[in-house]
């Protein structure tokens, strides 16, 4: 039997649903979402009111999206762009040991829609690249040669992130209602506590198959984060939400 959600979790849930709506340059994206928000208010009797909490009041939150011996590059650059797009400082750690960490700092409400489109959309360019892959051999007729094959994931992937990026910088440029994401102060002053400098990830290697780099950014531009996440999240939650 599905356990009963919180008040905190209904306000947290329709936080992340308004979230997703605002960021979206889709229209039919940003309707469902507000629509299921405003399903959640009056099911749970709820109003914007109960959504408004000062930021200097919401629980910043520090947490590792990724730990690895080794980890590939496009997963940092992936995770910068949506930090960036969310308020959210993406940063790196490496333990004694040579664990790498790649962390998300920001607001609760922030990180966890960050965490989510992150999730997502790194399962969903890997998923494309292969697939790009498997079109590319049979379009050979033949295996790619190792190098080659590396070169197009990886340039498909770079496109996939430029694609993204660029998805997120229209949607800015569309806000009628001037939305910029800004870190919140208690973000900033929490970054400037960890002393990161302004080191960025290199985005080098991931130009040498012109081809593929389209691909990908098409692909990118057309990512529905908020169908994504909503459907991932809605996986998740299957036990807790009636």
């Amino acid at each position: 039997m599905a356990a009963t959600a919180t008040r905190e979790d209904v306000i947290s849930k329709v936080r992340r649903l308004l979230t997703l709506a605002e960021r979206t340059t889709f229209q039919g994206e940003a309707e469902a979402a507000l629509l299921q928000a405003q399903a959640l208010l009056v099911q749970h009797d709820l109003s914007t009111r109960d959504l408004e909490e000062d930021e200097t009041e919401q629980q910043l939150v520090d947490t590792a999206i990724e730990a690895s011996g080794r980890l590939v590059s496009w997963r940092g650059w992936l995770a910068q762009v949506i930090g960036d797009n969310f308020r959210v400082q993406t940063y790196q750690t490496r333990t004694r040991h040579g664990l790498t960490r790649l962390r998300f700092l920001g607001l609760a409400g922030d990180v966890e829609v960050a965490v989510a489109v992150y999730r997502a959309a790194a399962t969903t360019v890997e998923r494309l690249a292969e697939a790009y892959l498997s079109r590319e051999r049979a379009r050979a007729w033949g295996p790619l040669g190792r190098g080659e094959a590396k070169q197009s994931r990886s340039s498909f992937i770079g496109g996939f992130i430029y694609g993204l990026r660029d998805k997120f910088r229209e949607q800015v440029d569309k806000q009628e209602w001037g939305l910029v994401p800004i870190q919140p102060a208690a973000v900033q002053e929490a970054v400037k506590a960890l002393h990161l400098g302004t080191a960025r990830t290199s985005q080098a290697n991931y130009h040498g198959d012109p081809e593929a780099s389209d691909a990908g950014y098409t692909c990118g531009r057309s990512f529905d984060y908020a169908a994504q996440t909503s459907s991932r999240q809605a996986r998740l939650e299957a036990t807790t939400w009636i």
